[in-house]
């Protein structure tokens, strides 16, 4: 059988040197995971770089050709990958929680704001009808007093008489009792008398002889004087008599005026007591309402509080997101793919390209050693891997040559390698005849 003709992948030109000079997706994607673990924190710095170091000659290669120490590093990568997700993952759960937090409690206090605005309504109806409740009552104190005022001027008219009676009365019982005490009378209460006299129209010829007479002591008064003295007496007693009856008389009028003045003075006084009551209820009520002002107003300050926090979570979580997002998607997608990665299937094709394959297995020492395995699923760098100690020392990423698998020809996902970059040797020695 003649030899087959090379795959396209292989033949040279300009596809071929552009395909060769694309970057290597699975080099790509163990520099994200290796940009990945250094400072990421979860692990010491020499720990970062040991497991970056080692990221691309574990990663690079097929699952099935790892060595058991390369695996055990695959574990460690992942782990701390996955833990960088979860702090990610955390970030934005307490993200998300905080905004919750911040929803709440900005309705919470939107029910209070309506709340306090249906209460500042109330305290200022309150407040307007203690205002109007205190104008009553300045207007009816004012009426009372008028009522008062004009109940007393009422008394006093109406009393006027009864108080000059009264005046009168009182000094014809003194003047009476001064004449009669057996002593001579002094020249003030003499004077009085006859001024009293002539007021009350008393015999002239008697006022003009009591001087002499009620001067002299009662013994030195002869039966002329005694007989003065006593018309004097009848006289003052006629009078005193007399303003005794008109001032019973009146009494009754007088008790009504003077309680029409006592019904006025406790109008006066439940007028201001009232006064005072909404003097005071206006007080009280015209504070509550800038209490309810300022609780108002605090709520409302409080509430575009919460929308500035809103927005501040909104913004944080965002950002949490998409950086969960990012490394999601990016390093540990990546590092995922590479951890599982292994050959393609190879595609069915025409029975004259398949018929080379059983000669060409017994050339390939590869194929020989591998129990019936693809001749291109390890290359000669992979053939016999390093150990984990050789691995961990170098640091480093492994060679091309080590990274470039022969398999990559087979088709993969989109982080294993092109054809343009597998090792054209191997490849060479699968195509050789039997």
């Amino acid at each position: 059988m003649g030899p087959m003709k090379r795959p396209a992948g292989n033949q040279s030109g300009p596809a071929s040197k552009k395909q060769a000079s694309a970057k290597d997706p699975v080099k790509t994607s163990c520099d994200v995971v290796e940009a990945a673990l250094i400072g990421c924190g979860k692990v010491p710095a020499s720990v970062q770089h040991m497991l970056a170091g080692s990221a691309a000659s574990c990663l690079g290669i097929m699952k099935q050709d790892r060595h058991n120490y390369q695996n055990d590093v695959v574990r460690m990568i992942g782990e701390v990958l996955q833990s960088v997700a979860d702090d990610k993952q955390s970030a934005v759960a307490a993200a998300q929680s905080k905004m919750n937090e911040a929803e709440s409690n900005k309705a919470a206090l939107s029910a209070t704001v309506v709340q306090e605005e249906t209460e500042l309504a109330k305290l200022q109806e309150i407040n307007s009808n203690c205002k109007q409740g205190l104008t009553d009552a300045n207007v009816a104190l004012q009426e009372a007093n008028s009522a008062l005022k004009a109940a007393e001027e009422k008394r006093v008219a109406g009393n006027q008489n009864f108080l000059v009676v009264e005046r009168r009365l009182e000094k014809l019982k003194a003047l009476r009792l001064a004449a009669t005490q057996g002593e001579a009378v002094d020249a003030a209460t003499i004077k009085e008398i006859q001024s009293l006299g002539k007021s009350l129209k008393f015999e002239p010829a008697m006022l003009s002889v009591l001087p002499k007479i009620l001067a002299k002591s009662p013994s030195d008064r002869g039966s002329f004087d005694n007989l003065a003295v006593d018309e004097l007496m009848k006289a003052l007693s006629q009078n005193i008599e007399q303003d005794e009856r008109e001032i019973a008389g009146g009494a009754d009028d007088r008790a009504a005026r003077d309680q029409e003045v006592s019904q006025a003075q406790a109008i006066v006084e439940a007028a201001k007591a009232k006064k005072e009551q909404c003097s005071e209820a206006r007080s009280k009520a015209t504070a509550d309402v800038e209490k309810g002002k300022e609780a108002l107003a605090a709520g409302k300050s409080a509430v575009k509080a919460y929308a500035r926090e809103i927005k501040e979570a909104e913004s944080e979580l965002a950002a949490a997101t998409a950086d969960c997002s990012e490394f999601v998607d990016g390093p540990l997608a990546a590092f995922l793919e590479l951890k599982e990665m292994a050959p393609a299937p190879p595609s069915p094709g025409p029975a004259k390209a398949q018929s080379p394959a059983p000669s060409s297995a017994k050339q390939s020492p590869a194929a020989g050693a591998g129990g019936g395995r693809s001749p291109v699923q390890r290359s000669p760098a992979n053939a016999s891997p390093k150990p984990f100690e050789e691995a961990a020392k170098a640091q480093s990423p492994a060679p091309a040559s080590a990274r470039q698998s022969p398999a990559a020809s087979q088709g993969r996902s989109p982080v294993q390698r092109s054809p343009a970059n597998a090792s054209p040797k191997p490849v060479q020695a699968s195509m050789t005849p039997a």
